[in-house]
């Protein structure tokens, strides 16, 4: 190959690797850019969570004290009811705590609430759990009050008013029960009634 063939051919890709070096730092100092700005916002971000930090955290602490001292109050209540009735329901507190807790974790619904509605069974003295299959009339009463709520709306402590009163005295509930929406057919009507005559309570609220 001729020296002055090589000569050009170096020459050339010399002027390539140059172009190629400027486009190189062209790049670099573009990503630079976008790097600065990144960084830039992290730095914005960091600086308002240092700003609002306190105040947020602040704010959940007051939320987590309410929260507190509203589950405080009702487990407070769920004990002198149960004083109160001489135990009437056959439930310790730790058990309606358990439960409170166990249908909180399945519904979503707030534990508070759930212990509000649960407290105003417990006035109920009918409403007990009894050993046997399906005589846990107190746990079973809890989980109505909650699709009671959901079904026809109100509050699950209004539901358990309504409720309660129901399962207290079934033959004159089944008629309030009836006026809320809640249906039962006029046969379920006579053998509640059959049932609480002849003195099988527990039988007749175990069909409301």
């Amino acid at each position: 190959m001729p020296v002055q063939d090589i000569i050009f051919r170096f020459l050339g890709d010399s002027r390539n690797l140059q172009a190629a070096a400027r486009r190189a730092e062209r790049q670099l100092t573009r990503t630079q850019r976008a790097y600065k700005k990144v960084a830039d916002t992290i730095g914005v971000l960091r600086s308002t969570a240092r700003f609002l930090g306190p105040a947020l955290a602040g704010r959940e602490l007051i939320q987590g004290v309410k929260l507190a001292e509203a589950l405080g109050s009702q487990y407070a209540a769920t004990a002198q009811i149960i004083e109160d009735t001489g135990g009437a329901a056959n439930v310790t507190t730790e058990q309606v705590k358990k439960l409170a807790r166990e249908m909180s974790l399945a519904t979503g619904i707030p534990k508070e609430t759930l212990l509000r509605a649960q407290n105003i069974l417990l006035t109920f003295k009918e409403i007990r759990n009894v050993v046997g299959e399906g005589n846990q009339i107190f746990d079973r009463a809890t989980r109505l009050t909650a699709d009671m709520a959901a079904v026809f709306g109100g509050s699950a402590a209004d539901a358990a008013k309504q409720l309660g009163k129901a399962l207290n005295d079934p033959i004159t509930g089944v008629s309030a029960l009836t006026r809320v929406g809640v249906t039962f057919t006029q046969q379920q009507k006579e053998q509640i009634r059959t049932l609480v005559e002849t003195g099988q309570i527990l039988e007749a609220q175990k069909l409301i």
